[in-house]
C-alpha cells in the first residue's frame, strides 16, 4: 500500500511539474528560417536548460546543443509549405513567404513566448521582431492562415 501511495505521489508531482512548466519566455537571434512559419532561434544558456528540462524524447531533436538553438514553430499561423519532407506538399506560394521572412528575419533579434509543445514535438511559440508579432503580420499581409 505504501507503494502505490508513493507511486501515485510521484506521479502527480511528475503531472504538476510539466504543467506548470510552460512558459518559456526569452530573446534570441534567428539562425534559420527553415519555414514560413518554423524557425531556428539562438537563445541563452538559462532558457535553453528549461527547454531541455522539459522535453519530451521525441523534442529533444529539436534542441541543438552546439548554438543553443530552438527549432521553433510559430504560434497562430500557419504558412503554405515550402520545405516540406514530401515536395509534393511544397507551393510555390510557401516558397515566396519563405523567402520573405528569410528575408525579414535571419539573424534578426526576437522575443519569444513558448507555451506548449507541438503535436511534431516542437514547441509551439509566439516571436515578435521590434515589437512586431510576427504571426499578425503573416496574416495581416496574407502570407498565412489563423491557426
Amino acid at each position: 500500500m505504501k507503494k502505490i501511495f508513493a507511486t501515485l505521489i510521484t506521479c502527480i508531482a511528475l503531472i504538476t511539474t510539466n504543467a506548470n512548466a510552460f512558459p518559456i519566455i526569452g530573446k534570441g537571434t534567428v539562425y534559420k528560417v527553415s519555414d514560413g512559419d518554423t524557425y531556428i532561434i539562438n537563445i541563452g544558456a538559462k532558457e535553453f536548460r528549461q527547454f531541455q528540462e522539459q522535453a519530451s524524447n521525441n523534442s529533444h531533436q529539436y534542441l541543438y546543443s552546439k548554438y543553443k538553438s530552438v527549432k521553433m514553430r510559430l504560434a497562430g499561423a500557419n504558412t503554405p509549405e515550402s520545405n516540406h519532407v514530401d515536395p509534393s506538399k511544397n507551393t510555390e506560394s510557401g516558397k515566396r513567404v519563405s523567402a520573405i521572412v528569410k528575408q525579414a528575419l535571419t539573424g534578426a533579434d526576437v522575443e519569444y513566448r513558448c507555451t506548449k509543445w507541438g503535436y511534431y514535438g516542437r514547441p509551439i511559440c509566439s516571436v515578435s521582431a521590434n515589437g512586431v508579432d510576427v504571426a499578425k503580420w503573416l496574416i495581416d499581409n496574407n502570407y498565412a492562415q489563423p491557426y
